[in-house]
């Protein structure tokens, strides 16, 4: 009685794993392969973008691709979009299959090999009434008639609409010039900075242009940026730049970046200006000069000196002696008065900066 209640047992669990195992086949039968994917670009993208929007397909400009496998031949499908993260689904009215059928209001037939291949222009999802606009979300399912079984699942697959394209403001640029941060010579760093409408990437989509032909760095985060470089080969010259951005979401800016916004400039001169000087008295032999006799330096330059040069007479500076003018210029006049106390002999003198 033992041996045939143990096998009674025995046989009830074989069918109990019959039963699963045969549960298991079917689900696994029924479960259709699908995948959606925007509009030129690759599989497993989760943005829908302004590329997006603008590429082609079989179905005209933008939109979406639908493919789908282990379909039933014969058996009508939904496929539908929502654009509130997956609460309320609408019907896609139009598209085009290149396999299967498409029927219209978001109906389908698969092939007779269970394949489906379905694609849909941007009008398609842009002319329905609930259209978020530029931004926002797009999720997209198909389902069965009955709409019981979902794929790839209630929610279905969601992308981040993004048709905004980013602008900036606040744009500046300066160099590291000790003396004037408007000019920049070989070793110094010229640097741009800019503010951004939204967040930026700088990691798949980097940051890339030239200032004065020469490739940048860039660097920041979030909507503050700058891009900079160190004066080498750069020409002289005005420093003129070209910086391209994109977006979180891959969307290039409305246009480089190009002009300030404060008028702010930056002149590249990595040539040493040359400077020439003679120096006279006011004494009728205008060689020597004796006490209360003015000694006058005449300092001429082949360009505009971003400051006045830094000049001694006798190792006398200002206020004992006197520059004119003491701002930007290429001519200066440095005069000194002389005194029992300066050196007898030729008078020294030492222009630099």
């Amino acid at each position: 009685m033992k041996t045939i209640t143990y096998q009674t047992k025995y046989f009830g669990m074989m069918r109990k794993i019959i039963t699963v195992a045969l549960l298991f086949l079917t689900i696994l039968v029924g479960q259709s392969s699908i995948i959606f994917i925007p509009a030129g670009q690759a599989s497993g993208s989760t943005t829908y973008n302004l590329a997006a929007s603008t590429a082609s397909s079989v179905d005209g400009t933008g939109g979406f691709s639908f493919s789908g496998s282990n379909f039933t031949p014969g058996v009508t499908y939904y496929v539908k979009v929502s654009f509130d993260g997956g609460t309320n689904f609408y019907n896609i009215d139009g598209g085009t299959a290149t396999e299967g059928t498409f029927l219209g209001s978001g109906l389908f037939q698969p092939n007779a090999a269970g394949i489906v291949q379905v694609a849909f222009q941007h009008t398609r999802f842009s002319n329905l009434a609930a259209w978020p606009g530029d931004n926002g979300t797009i999720n997209l399912r198909a389902s069965d008639i009955a709409q019981n079984t979902f794929w790839p699942g209630a929610s279905g697959s969601q992308f981040t609409l993004d048709l905004e394209a980013p602008t900036v403001s606040g744009v500046t640029i300066s160099s590291n010039n000790g003396t004037n941060s408007g000019y920049a010579t070989t070793g110094n760093i010229i640097t741009i900075g800019f503010t951004s409408s939204e967040t930026l990437d700088n990691t798949t989509n980097v940051i890339y242009g030239n200032i004065a032909g020469v490739s940048i760095t860039a660097s920041g985060s979030g909507t503050s940026w700058s891009v900079r470089n160190t004066v080498s080969t750069h020409s002289e010259g005005g420093a003129t730049f070209s910086i391209t951005y994109y977006d979180a979401n891959g969307n290039p800016g409305v246009s480089a970046i190009s002009t300030t916004n404060d008028g702010s400039a930056v002149t590249i001169d990595k040539t040493a200006a040359v400077v020439t000087a003679s120096i006279a008295s006011n004494n009728t032999t205008n060689t020597l000069a004796i006490e209360n006799d003015i000694v006058t330096l005449t300092i001429s330059s082949d360009e505009i000196l971003n400051v006045a040069p830094t000049v001694t007479i006798d190792a006398n500076s200002p206020p004992d002696i006197t520059l004119n003018p003491t701002t930007a210029a290429s001519n200066y006049l440095a005069t000194r008065t002389m005194d029992d106390a300066d050196t007898q002999g030729a008078i020294a003198f030492v222009i630099s900066g």
